[in-house]
């Protein structure tokens, strides 16, 4: 039960964080693209994910010991 309530909240938090990452993204990189862009968006998109993961970790962990 926990695994996919983690698993749930990981992606909402991960959708939720990667709008305004788009919109960054879009007016940080000209319209033509090199490699070096590209490695931009991936290493904000993880770091996105990265915060998603901790945080909803947090939350169902929090959770899991208030039930105890």
């Amino acid at each position: 039960m926990q695994r996919r309530l983690l698993t749930l909240l990981v992606l909402t938090i991960s959708q939720v964080l990667k709008r305004p990452l788009r919109n960054l993204v879009e007016d940080l990189v000209p319209e033509s693209r090199g490699p070096a862009d590209d490695m931009i968006e991936a290493i904000l998109e993880g770091m996105a994910r990265m915060i998603a993961v901790m945080f909803a970790s947090a939350v169902v962990r929090g959770l899991a010991e208030s039930r105890r």
